[in-house]
């Protein structure tokens, strides 16, 4: 990899330089070069090299140009370059970088860049930045000592870095397509008739009580069999579908941010039943709620609940 036509002046800059073999290269993510440093104002760089880049910003403000567009990148991002492209950056003379770094060459390296669409937009915004600064940290670490197999943790932690990306990226997705599912829904209550927009509203504003289709049916304003009819031809769905959807949907949310018991949710959303919304849950997740809540609560760090009881009794609801 060559630099050209810039400066390179830091307050301080450790950097380890790697060798990796051919049979590494063809078995790992082979680390190439990696380092910490601290930038001065008027610290700049222009590359054109083989391989890929991770480098993420501690602290400071700047900016990474690369195929004719200019990315502002600060304290917390992390940037993810093809670096067979040209590329620039230069940081904000008033803020300038603290960043950890590594190039490293990679079989499917290409195909991240092209999954993640890096040519389009190198700059991520991880959730947690502590991970991945801890991560970078370790690889310096493995690139300064060398012990015995520090070439496959190098790997596993580059791995690592990208697959909390791919994470977010997937985050980022969903709640898009939960913004345009609720965009559309919004349309729907705009251009459906009367009677579904009556069952529409009913079934968001009494998801949580136990309620049956005839009630449904009677804040509609219209029979039975033409609500169910009005509702296949605008909806795509049955009353009673979303209306179930529409309680499991809540009670994802209570058992993601919430400690209550299992049975209390079931009441919660309407269902006084605890073992058969355990097994609608089931069929509409495919997982239990107590499994669903532990594995939502590891991710988010938070005191697990699994062991909590209902009514005195130890929660089987599994």
């Amino acid at each position: 990899m060559r630099s050209y036509d810039r400066t390179h002046r830091t307050v301080f800059n450790h950097q380890y330089r790697l060798f990796p073999t051919h049979p590494m290269r063809s078995m790992w993510h082979c680390a190439l070069m990696c380092g910490h440093a601290q930038t001065l104002p008027d610290w700049g760089i222009g590359y054109r090299g083989q391989g890929f880049l991770l480098q993420s910003i501690c602290r400071g403000k700047g900016w990474v140009t690369t195929n004719d567009r200019r990315f502002p990148a600060d304290a917390g991002d992390l940037i993810f370059l093809d670096t067979h492209m040209p590329y620039e950056m230069e940081v904000n003379p008033r803020d300038p970088w603290e960043h950890y770094w590594v190039t490293f060459d990679s079989a499917i390296g290409h195909h991240w860049v092209e999954h993640m669409d890096c040519n389009r937009c190198p700059i991520f915004h991880p959730s947690r930045p502590e991970r991945v600064l801890r991560m970078f940290q370790r690889l310096c670490q493995f690139a300064r000592r060398k012990p015995p197999g520090f070439e496959g943790q190098m790997s596993v932690l580059i791995h690592g870095i990208v697959s909390d990306l791919f994470t977010e990226q997937a985050k980022e997705r969903a709640r898009g397509l939960d913004a345009a599912a609720a965009k559309a829904r919004e349309n729907l209550r705009l251009n459906s008739p009367l009677a579904v927009r009556k069952a529409l509203n009913f079934i968001d504003n009494y998801h949580h009580m136990a309620t049956s289709a005839s009630k449904m049916v009677a804040e509609s304003g219209v029979g039975r069999s033409r609500l169910f009819a009005l509702f296949k031809k605008h909806v795509g769905r049955s009353p009673m579908f979303l209306l179930c959807d529409n309680r499991i949907h809540h009670a994802r949310e209570l058992l993601r941010h919430t400690n209550l018991p299992i049975k209390s949710i079931s009441v919660q959303i309407g269902i006084e039943d605890v073992n058969y919304f355990s097994r609608l849950f089931r069929k509409k997740t495919g997982v239990s709620p107590r499994r669903y809540r532990a594995k939502s609560h590891r991710r988010l760090h938070l005191p697990s609940a699994t062991n909590r009881t209902v009514d005195g009794c130890p929660n089987s609801n599994d």
